[in-house]
């Protein structure tokens, strides 16, 4: 019966892992930039300047990374110079120097690509309501979990017989499904030690549940509805019944870490009983419990 229990465990967290890992994967792949095509029409440039040209305006653009436009024309007549730049076309006029056309034409390039790359850098500072242009380069896909990660709590359910009260540690694994609904995966221990005459008795159990609202979301207020099997067991004896809880949650927050309180309704598909302990578990009965909350994904906000 314990390889069993054990198995079960495995596999929930197991299962709420590769979940929980989906987001991150998502978030990860980033789009590429597409590649940049240049052309050089100008007879006053010889093949060799030409081919030069090619390869320092490539370098120069490169690095504008996503910002890069996908087209850079270098064009002359007899009497001007100009570039091409992006479409649609912003015609960006050369000045003549000593130094010949070839450079002339990498200085306009070099100015205009300052001018770009500062732009870029006061677009990522301009706060999200300020009302100005969209960022720069295609938007990251959208996350396809909400709000989740992993939780320690430490909780209380009272007991007819020789013990009043068994207390212990549940661990919470939550997966966003949703801006407010989360899927939560939990196994906990409750114990009492009665002493000789009775021993240890352990209570453990296993169930999944579907959240609303605080801890994993970031609000002061949650509810949450679950349900699995528990074992109660002593030296001697196991015994297991169906169980489904039900309860409100309080939470506060410290950066990342929301820290709440909670108490749950737990119904139990019937009494659970150590004949050799004299030790009850009753039906309807309630759960108090305190822990923290580190979430691992931040929460979705509105677009």
């Amino acid at each position: 019966m314990r390889a069993r229990i054990l198995r079960t465990v495995i596999w929930l967290c197991g299962l709420a892992l590769c979940l929980w890992a989906a987001p991150a994967r998502a978030d990860d792949a980033e789009p590429e930039a597409a590649p940049l095509k240049l052309e050089v029409r100008c007879s006053r440039l010889s093949p060799d300047n030409q081919v030069e040209l090619d390869a320092r305006a490539r370098l120069t653009v490169a690095g504008l990374y996503k910002a890069a436009p996908s087209k850079v024309a270098f064009a002359c007549d007899r009497e001007s110079a100009w570039i091409e730049w992006g479409e649609p076309v912003i015609r960006l006029a050369v000045e003549g120097s000593m130094r010949g056309l070839m450079e002339d034409f990498l200085d306009a390039l070099e100015r205009h690509v300052r001018e770009e790359k500062s732009r870029a850098a006061r677009v990522r500072e301009l706060p999200p309501d300020s009302g100005g242009p969209p960022r720069l380069g295609k938007p990251k896909p959208a996350r396809l979990f909400g709000p989740g990660g992993a939780g320690l709590r430490f909780l209380g359910e009272p007991a007819d017989g020789s013990v009043s009260q068994l207390m212990g540690p549940r661990l919470d694994i939550g997966v966003g499904l949703a801006k407010h609904f989360t899927l939560v995966v939990m196994e906990g221990l409750r114990s009492a030690f009665g002493g000789d005459d009775i021993g240890a008795v352990h209570l453990i159990d296993v169930k999944v549940g579907l959240a609303y609202g605080a801890p994993f979301d970031g609000s002061y207020f949650g509810a949450q509805l679950a349900g699995g099997n528990e074992w109660l067991y002593s030296s001697s004896n196991l015994v297991s019944a169906p169980a489904f809880e039900f309860g409100g949650r309080g939470s506060v927050y410290l950066g990342k870490l929301a820290l709440w309180v909670g108490l749950d309704l737990l119904v139990r598909g019937h009494e659970i009983e150590l004949l050799d302990s004299d030790i009850t578990m009753g039906s309807p009965s309630f759960l108090f419990s305190i822990g923290g909350f580190w979430r691992a994904v931040e929460p979705l906000r509105e677009p």
